[in-house]
C-alpha cells in the first residue's frame, strides 16, 4: 500500500478470494465479507497507506481464472481504477493475463501488484510482497512434530519485491 501510495495512486481494487467456484463472475464485496482473516488484515493495511477508494473484488477461488473474471468486471466500470492489488500472485496474474489480453498498458494505464512472490510472479515481472513460505512450512512443521515446541507464534519478515508492474499513477480513463 506504501509503495502504490508514493507512486500516486488512490483508487485501488483489491482481487481477493471466496469460497465460490474459480471463475465466478466478479463481484464487489465489503470487508464483512472476507472469509479469511489474513486477507482482512491485508485490505486494512491497504486503506491505512492509500488515501482514496480501496473496493474489494472477487471472481471466485484463489485461481488464475477468478483472477480474470475479477478484473474483467473491473474493466466494464465506467471508472477504472490506477492500480490492482492480487492478495496472492495467482489473482494478481490473472489481472495481467485479462489487461494485455485488452490491450492495457502496465504499469503506464494499470499498476498490478501481488503478494506471495511465487516463482511466476518474477518471470511475469510482478511487483508482489515476498512471503519466506519455506520459513513458515518449516514452523509449521516444528509445532506439528512438537506440540510443547516455543514459540507459539512466529513473525516471519515479509519484504517488497518492486519489479515492472508498478509505475506512478496515469491521468484517469
Amino acid at each position: 500500500g506504501e509503495h502504490l501510495a508514493t507512486l500516486g495512486h488512490r483508487d485501488v481494487a483489491v482481487l481477493v478470494e471466496t469460497n465460490q467456484p474459480a471463475g465466478s463472475p466478479g463481484q464487489r464485496l465489503d470487508e464483512a465479507d472476507l472469509g479469511f482473516l489474513d486477507y482482512a488484515a491485508r485490505v486494512a493495511g491497504l486503506r491505512q497507506a492509500i488515501s482514496g477508494d480501496v473496493m474489494i473484488v472477487s471472481g471466485g477461488h484463489n485461481s488464475i481464472e477468478s483472477g480474470v473474471t475479477a478484473t474483467s468486471w473491473l474493466l466494464s466500470r465506467d471508472q477504472i481504477p490506477t492500480a490492482i492489488v492480487g492478495l496472492s500472485d495467482v489473482l494478481a496474474l490473472g489481472a495481467l493475463q485479462i489487461l494485455a489480453s485488452r490491450g492495457f498498458s502496465v504499469p503506464g494505464e494499470v499498476s498490478v501488484c501481488g503478494f506471495d512472490d511465487v516463482s511466476a510472479a518474477d518471470s511475469a515481472g510482478l511487483t508482489t510482497v515476498h512471503q519466506p513460505i519455506r520459513d513458515k512450512g518449516r514452523q509449521v512443521g516444528r509445532l506439528l512434530v512438537d506440540p510443547q515446541s516455543q514459540p507459539r507464534q512466529v513473525l516471519l519478515p515479509i519484504s517488497l519485491a518492486v519489479r515492472g508492474t508498478t509505475g506512478p499513477v496515469r491521468e484517469p480513463l
